[in-house]
């Protein structure tokens, strides 16, 4: 059953991902951004969301949600990972991608829950890794963009009243640690 309007959300995120994102999802018709938060906190609680809020969304986010915060929120929360989750969960998926020189990649938003990376899948898509890219090539060329579009089509999504959660795949998983870049 779709939504009524306006869908409320509140944007968590940090650099260029948090930045475009905002205006994609700022164009939806019926949506509304009622707070913007800059990741570089150490947590988002509870009395940091405001109240009445549908949705939080991250775009590229460093901060521990608590669980109070996801609470607050009506749908919960989303977040995009440059990764084909449950596939390199961690803060360095991209760098891993390279060094393990894999083929193929995507990208995931998923509804965020207590464990890092674990939640279940909204959307995903694959892409393509060249064999000439590094890290910051293939983010710029495919991921972040790919990261907009997914969050996009998960809030227009959810505006339907679409809430796909594919849980996902544990012996599939793998957890890398963040790589200093």
């Amino acid at each position: 059953m779709p939504l009524k309007s306006p869908l409320k959300v509140v944007l968590i995120g940090r650099h260029k991902l948090a930045n475009e994102a905002y205006f994609a999802i700022k164009a939806l018709e019926g949506v509304a951004i009622t707070k913007i938060i800059q990741s570089s906190t150490k947590s988002i609680t509870a009395d940091t969301i405001p109240p009445d809020c549908d949705l939080i969304i991250c775009a590229h986010n460093s901060a521990y949600i608590e669980p109070g915060a996801i609470a607050k929120c009506k749908l919960g929360a989303i977040s995009y990972h440059p990764s084909l989750l449950p596939r390199h969960r961690g803060g360095s998926a991209v760098e891993w991608v390279i060094r393990m020189r894999e083929p193929v990649t995507g990208g995931t938003v998923y509804w965020m829950d207590q464990g890092r990376d674990t939640g279940p899948i909204a959307n995903q898509r694959h892409c393509f890794v060249k064999a000439s890219d590094t890290a910051r090539t293939l983010w710029y060329r495919e991921l972040l963009p790919l990261g907009v579009d997914l969050l996009v089509q998960t809030v227009e999504e959810v505006q339907l009243g679409i809430c796909s959660r594919l849980e996902q795949d544990e012996q599939h998983a793998t957890w890398e640690p963040c790589l200093s870049v």
